[in-house]
């Protein structure tokens, strides 16, 4: 049987940049879906902020007048609505980005396997070769969608929060920033 063996730090972040510098034709189209990804993080940190100034402003002091109210509510309707359509289309151009790098995987993969000799081809059933070129490249694929939209979307959100955080108060803002690591 073969054995699978590890890889090291430094190997991996070298296939991590080969892996990316798949991305390089889609520029565009990676700038406008970080672009939908950020107004989705800002939607997400609004959503938080407008229920606070209804607590603070209109909740806690009995203040129930309809107009600001309804203003609120409507604010806040409007943006969750508008959060859900953008982040459907910040999706939608990600899994766009990654079918076309993944299309060009594949490309590339069968050239490099279409290349190999006939000894390869003696030792290594046909079968086993396609499985794990459509597996691993449908790994690579989750990769693009998943792992990477979901740690920068983390980032940007943890940037907006504590944006919002000294926005409505710097101490405990300063205090979870000193805690944070």
């Amino acid at each position: 049987m073969n054995e699978i063996k590890g890889i090291e730090g430094k190997e991996q972040r070298k296939i991590l940049f080969r892996l990316l510098s798949y991305t390089k034709p889609h520029k565009k189209t990676m700038v406008l879906a970080f672009s939908l990804l950020l107004m989705t993080t800002i939607g997400d940190v609004l959503g938080p902020i407008l229920i606070k100034i209804f607590i603070d402003d209109y909740l806690r002091p009995r203040n129930l007048e309809f107009e600001p109210l309804f203003a609120l509510g409507a604010a806040f309707i409007g943006i969750q609505i508008m959060n859900v359509l953008v982040s459907y289309f910040q999706l939608l151009k990600f899994q766009e980005i990654a079918l076309k790098i993944i299309q060009q995987l594949r490309v590339d993969v069968f050239t490099k396997v279409q290349k190999l000799g006939l000894k390869y081809f003696d030792k290594t059933p046909a079968g086993s070769i396609v499985s794990r070129v459509t597996n691993d490249t449908e790994a690579i694929k989750d990769m693009f969608v998943s792992v990477i939209v979901t740690f920068i979307q983390g980032a940007f959100l943890l940037v907006g929060i504590f944006i919002a955080m000294f926005i409505l108060n710097v101490k405990l803002a300063l205090f979870c920033l000193i805690i944070l690591p």
